[in-house]
C-alpha cells in the first residue's frame, strides 16, 4: 500500500495531464469545437467532461487497481447507483472525481473551470487535488500535512490562511451563475462589499487559497422545499 504522499503525487500527475486533455478542447478553433453538449437536469455534461472522466478512471485503476480502491465519479456514480441502489462501495479507500467542474463556464470560455481529484478513508478526507488548466496551477492538500500550490515545473508552495480579520476588508468570492434576487439583496446587506463572480468551486478555492479573497458566499434553497416537505 502507497503512503499518502505517493498517492497525492499519482493524483497530481493525474490532475495535470487531465487538465491538458481539457485545454485540448478548450483551445480548439469554435468553428471546429464539437463539444457534444449534453443538457441534464443536474447541468450540462460534454464530450470534454466524457473524456477526462474516462482518463482520470484508467489512469489510476491502471497503477492502483480495484481491490483495494474504490472510484466513484460524476459521470459514473448514477450507473452504480442504478446497479447497487445505496450500497456503498465496499473498498476502504474511495477516489472522488469531478473531471470538469465549471462545465458551463467551459462552454461559455471564461476560464473559470477545474479538476477535482479527492480520496478518501472510511468516509474521511484524507488527499485532494484541484487543477485550474487556464492558470497551469495545481492546489494539493494531504490530512495533517497542509495545503500547497504546484506549477507545471513541479515546483510547489506551502500555503496559509490570511491574517486579514477586519469584515468590512474582507472580499468575498460568489457564484457567477447562480445569483437569483433572493441572493442579490443578502449582498447588498453584507458589511464588505468587494465582491468577485468567479465560476467552478475549485477555481473559487484556488482565488481563496491565493489570498486574493477571503470567503465563499453560497446561497441554496431550503432543502426541504426542493422536496416538497
Amino acid at each position: 500500500m502507497k503512503n499518502l504522499e505517493e498517492l497525492s503525487e499519482i493524483a497530481r500527475s493525474a490532475a495535470w495531464n487531465a487538465a491538458d486533455i481539457l485545454q485540448s478542447y478548450y483551445r480548439r478553433d469554435s468553428h471546429s469545437l464539437n463539444l457534444d453538449i449534453q443538457e441534464n437536469k443536474d447541468g450540462p455534461v460534454t464530450a470534454a467532461d466524457v473524456a477526462v472522466n474516462s482518463y482520470i478512471l484508467q489512469e489510476l485503476q491502471s497503477v492502483l487497481g480495484n481491490s483495494d480502491f474504490g472510484y466513484l465519479s460524476e459521470e459514473t456514480y448514477k450507473a452504480y447507483l442504478a446497479k447497487n441502489g445505496q450500497v456503498p462501495l465496499p473498498q476502504a479507500w474511495v477516489w472522488i472525481i469531478d473531471p470538469l467542474d465549471g462545465t458551463r463556464d467551459f462552454i461559455d470560455r471564461t476560464g473559470e473551470f477545474a479538476v477535482h481529484i479527492a480520496l478518501a478513508y472510511l468516509g474521511k478526507p484524507m488527499l485532494a487535488v484541484v487543477a485550474w488548466p487556464e492558470q497551469q496551477k495545481i492546489y494539493y492538500a494531504l490530512r495533517d500535512a497542509g495545503a500547497f500550490a504546484e506549477n507545471k515545473n513541479g515546483s510547489a508552495v506551502k500555503l496559509q490562511v490570511s491574517a486579514r480579520d477586519i469584515v468590512a476588508d474582507l472580499s468575498i468570492v460568489t457564484s457567477r451563475t447562480h445569483r437569483g434576487e433572493r441572493f442579490r439583496k443578502l449582498l447588498q446587506k453584507l458589511p464588505c462589499q468587494n465582491q468577485l463572480a468567479v465560476g467552478s468551486i475549485g477555481c473559487k478555492i484556488a482565488t481563496i487559497v491565493e489570498q486574493k479573497l477571503m470567503f465563499i458566499l453560497r446561497f441554496r434553497e431550503n432543502p426541504r422545499r426542493r422536496i416538497g416537505i
